[in-house]
């Protein structure tokens, strides 16, 4: 809940680590820098000892460790960091993504109950992929809209996931400065240091047919929100086996079947077969078409 106009809100940061240590010593001190009012920092199995250090050098951060002994996935990292927040407004960000001066001051009067931002683009209307989870959004319509979808595993989707339940639920979109934020840049070999073997443009063709799957099962979810996690542990598993099944070709079919879900305003059972058609070389051109989708949404939302 955001307080009233006579009152501030108070601000957050929110952001993750395993294997970024170096990323995060440059980093976290520009966070501290702009004075909010909490700093989170979810260490998660991270071999390189984040949490004793930020304890050490930053005791103010409050820092939450995970211990599972699981792969990395950060929308669970995310939402135990959420769990751990007590901040009106928080700005969920990488460890590799560098604050400018100013950031917590233009969140502060720019907050509003029932808006999120993100990076804007830069001048010549390009969006900046390496920034695309940095979010700022209100914690209370975080927990509204269900946090960040623990089915998503492997690299990448969760933001487009939940920056489309934001949507969904009403949630105004907006864009913060594009000078408020800058990534530091490295290779994909560091990106994908943490998924042994992912292949880029599959992993990108199964989030996006598990979002575009999961986006009719939604449009007939009730009560309004996010879908049972069972539900999409399924789905996701359906999502992947059909893009990694060298038997397809033209089509993707996911059927899912939910006795429990009733179809919006009937109270009825529902099963459905959701059928996708993909391009014959979608494999081959999904990065590429990412990089066209990108742009696209820049255009269409600026």
């Amino acid at each position: 809940m955001i307080p009233a106009r006579d009152t501030l809100p108070s601000i957050g940061f929110l952001t993750t680590c395993r294997g970024r240590l170096h990323h995060l010593q440059r980093t976290l001190p520009l966070m501290l820098a702009e004075q909010p009012d909490e700093v989170i920092v979810v260490d998660h199995d991270c071999p390189q000892g984040t949490a004793a250090w930020v304890e050490a050098n930053h005791p103010s951060v409050r820092v939450v460790r995970i211990r599972d002994g699981q792969p990395f996935q950060l929308a669970h990292a995310r939402n135990v960091g959420l769990a751990e927040s007590r901040a009106d407004i928080l700005c969920v960000i990488d460890a590799d993504i560098l604050v400018s001066p100013g950031f917590v001051a233009w969140i502060r009067k720019a907050a509003r109950r029932r808006g999120f931002f993100r990076h804007a683009a830069d001048a010549a209307g390009r969006r900046d992929r390496e920034t695309w989870g940095t979010l700022v959004c209100p914690r209370a319509l975080l927990l509204e809209a269900g946090l960040y979808d623990e089915a998503y595993d492997g690299w990448g989707g969760e933001d487009d996931e939940l920056y489309y339940r934001l949507r969904s639920k009403g949630a105004v979109e907006g864009f913060f400065p594009f000078a408020f934020v800058q990534a530091i840049r490295h290779g994909d070999q560091e990106r994908f240091a943490l998924y042994p073997g992912l292949d880029r443009r599959l992993q990108m063709l199964v989030n996006r047919v598990y979002l575009d799957a999961k986006k009719v099962l939604l449009a007939f979810s009730q009560p309004p929100g996010d879908l049972p996690l069972d539900l999409r542990l399924k789905l996701r598993r359906r999502a992947r086996d059909a893009v990694f099944d060298p038997a397809t070709n033209d089509r993707l079919k996911v059927q899912v079947r939910q006795r429990t879900m009733p179809l919006r305003d009937f109270g009825l059972d529902m099963s459905l077969t959701i059928e996708i058609g993909i391009d014959r070389l979608a494999r081959q051109h999904a990065d590429s078409e990412n990089t066209d989708v990108a742009r696209d949404d820049s255009a269409t939302r600026r």
